[in-house]
């Protein structure tokens, strides 16, 4: 990874004007500029911009301008050295080191001020003499989106500049794509059970899925031992119908900080399950829910305990990020 810092740094160098250059402002869809991610500019120009960085780095070091740049130390002595590193390989080594470079795209992750961000800090303090045992006692809930896949999503093509308006190189996209919403439980014993239906949710309605399925639930996986009941902070959960129903029923919630789907193993859940849907992408709603019921009975167990012994770890990495967003 140093090597491949070395030659940003050096092409930043070198084209300092380049469109993919993570020093240039990019305006966003918010209206707000922001810098590109420092290795992102590597998924989106062609291999041969690397045969023509070691012909520039040559030409530049055989030049008299570099000495000039020497003498007024326009260039360090760490970009020379990386010059040179560049101009000592072959074509060959130079194009297969960087097609052996893994680029992939960037999570996607919920914004956070620094109130959240402080207020996760500092639920993870609280809650991390937690063991993992105590985390197994923990009923997850969490409801996520599934839609109906079509056209080409995900792939990354390479194409010509006569290509790029055949209509077999288009990208196909439906406006509305049917979709459903799935809520579901798990916890360390077993997957709980699984509402699925369409539209949005109110309070009410809620209080009937916790009523129907997270009851039932909690008496199969826990057979009557005490357990937490964790949700997150969307508007249906914190209602005051919702917390009195809970209290009713005597059921000790988990307080959740806000925005934090990378502390709860439920997302995770939903990332296979999601996975498993553009492997066999549905073409029906129908479908849908058949091949979401059928992967959330095949999650297996040992994938239940791996995920929340994660627990403990997820915190401790949240602690020394200060409440920013982890890789979870």
């Amino acid at each position: 990874m140093p090597f491949f810092c070395l030659i940003r740094d050096i092409a930043y160098q070198l084209f300092p004007g380049h469109p993919f250059n993570p020093q240039q402002p990019k305006l966003t869809s918010t209206g707000r500029f922001q810098a590109l991610h420092p290795f992102s500019w590597l998924s989106k120009i062609r291999p041969l911009y690397f045969l023509s960085l070691r012909s520039c780095a040559f030409s530049i070091l055989s030049s008299q301008d570099t000495a000039n740049s020497m003498s007024t130390n326009c260039l360090d002595q760490r970009t020379i050295s990386g010059l040179r590193q560049v101009c000592a390989m072959s074509s060959g080594n130079l194009s297969c080191l960087f097609s052996s470079a893994r680029i992939s795209q960037s999570k996607k992750k919920p914004y956070l001020n620094m109130i959240q961000k402080r207020r996760r800090f500092l639920w993870a303090k609280a809650h991390l003499k937690w063991t993992v045992a105590k985390w197994k006692i923990v009923l997850w809930s969490d409801e996520s989106e599934f839609e109906v896949l079509f056209g080409k999503l995900g792939h990354h093509v390479i194409q010509t500049k006569e290509d790029k308006d055949n209509p077999s190189c288009y990208q196909r996209s439906v406006q509305k794509p049917a979709s459903l919403m799935v809520w579901g439980c798990m916890s360390a014993c077993g997957m709980g059970s699984l509402h699925i239906w369409k539209g949005t949710i109110n309070a009410e309605r809620y209080i009937q899925v916790l009523e129907q399925h997270m009851l039932p639930s909690r008496r199969r996986l826990f057979q009557g031992r005490p357990c937490i009941f964790q949700h997150d902070n969307a508007r249906p959960h914190t209602a005051s119908i919702t917390t009195s129903w809970l209290h009713r029923r005597r059921i000790r919630g988990l307080k959740w900080p806000a925005c934090s789907p990378d502390l709860s193993p439920k997302e995770n859940i939903w990332r296979i399950i999601k996975r498993k849907m553009r492997q066999r992408r549905p073409k029906t709603v129908e479908q849908l829910e058949a091949c979401i019921r059928q992967e959330w009975d095949h999650i297996p167990i040992p994938k239940l305990e791996q995920l929340v012994s994660s627990v403990p770890r997820r915190l401790q990495t949240l602690i020394k990020r200060r409440g920013d967003a982890t890789q979870w």
